[in-house]
């Protein structure tokens, strides 16, 4: 008897919703799992249960196939985009097509109507017995995956329009454009090498401002902090203009030339994001992040 009550009580926090447009079929589920300590929330229809699973976010879900607006797999299928919550599909259809079907869906089980109390606290019980606690209402990596693809195939179609636009509009000739082809590729090993030196110099870069942002002497905290704040928020193209036209209307001395301008303007434009990733990245070692923070507790 003991065991039985302590077995209610570990149910209590335990979150069910039961989506049936049937009001009987409800109550009866909801008499069963009441009595075995559950707590039991109600929806009508698959987009009622779709709200009530976002406010919700229950362990379980026993789902109807058969209900107006959305019905049960229209309901699962988008429930799977977003969340991984088990679910019990509930039906008074029998075919082996529509069991397939719901599993195919995603369904971690199925009843079919009618059944008896017990079979279904058993189905039950096994669920939450394999899945334990709530599932959180987050998008799966299938739906993640898919709003990727779904956005690279836009940009795909977006560039193609704008190039195809751009013949259009400036008359470019392509026969011309493949004629100076050749040029394109002789200057590739000279954008292989100004990248290659940028992003050797930004690392550089990076690595000094993020030692120095994690000083607790001004000497080296502030200049680092002003640097980041000025170069991250300084657009590259107007970098590169600064540098390369700006400085020698100041000094002479001071010009460039374009592969000059272009190495130092990617670099400290690089470097100063990857102050924050070297940063962040020494931070994350729970370790020297104990050790730094004590170490601001000192100084303060």
């Amino acid at each position: 008897m003991e065991t039985a009550n302590n077995m209610k009580k570990s149910r209590l926090g335990t979150k069910i919703l039961v989506v049936d447009d049937e009001q009987r079929m409800i109550h009866f589920i909801r008499m069963n799992l009441d009595l075995e300590g559950f707590s039991v929330h109600e929806a009508y229809d698959g987009k009622d249960a779709l709200d009530q699973i976002r406010k919700v976010l229950p362990d379980l879900v026993i789902l109807d196939v058969m209900m107006p607006k959305m019905d049960g797999f229209e309901t699962l299928a988008v429930l799977r985009e977003n969340s991984n919550v088990p679910v019990i599909m509930l039906t008074a259809r029998g075919e082996e097509d529509d069991r397939v079907r719901g599993l195919e869906l995603g369904a971690d089980d199925y009843l079919g109507k009618p059944f008896e109390p017990k079979e279904l606290l058993l189905r039950v019980k096994n669920i939450l017995n394999n899945f334990g606690s709530a599932k959180v209402w987050v998008p799966t990596r299938s739906s993640e995956f898919a709003t990727i693809l779904r956005h690279e195939k836009l940009v795909q179609a977006s560039l193609l329009l704008g190039f195809i636009a751009m013949f259009i509009v400036l008359g470019l000739d392509v026969q011309y454009m493949l004629d100076k082809l050749p040029l394109l590729v002789v200057t590739i090993p000279l954008v292989l090498v100004i990248s290659f030196c940028a992003t050797a110099l930004a690392c550089l870069l990076g690595l000094i401002a993020a030692l120095s942002r994690l000083s607790n002497s001004p000497i080296y905290y502030v200049p680092a902090k002003l640097y980041v704040s000025l170069f991250q928020g300084i657009p590259l193209i107007v970098l590169l203009f600064i540098l390369y036209f700006g400085l020698p209307h100041l000094n002479p001395v001071l010009l460039l030339t374009p592969i000059q301008a272009g190495i130092i303007g990617l670099a400290l434009s690089n470097g100063a994001f990857l102050t924050e990733v070297f940063r962040s990245s020494v931070l994350s070692v729970p370790e020297l992040s104990l050790i730094h923070i004590c170490r601001c507790r000192r100084a303060i």
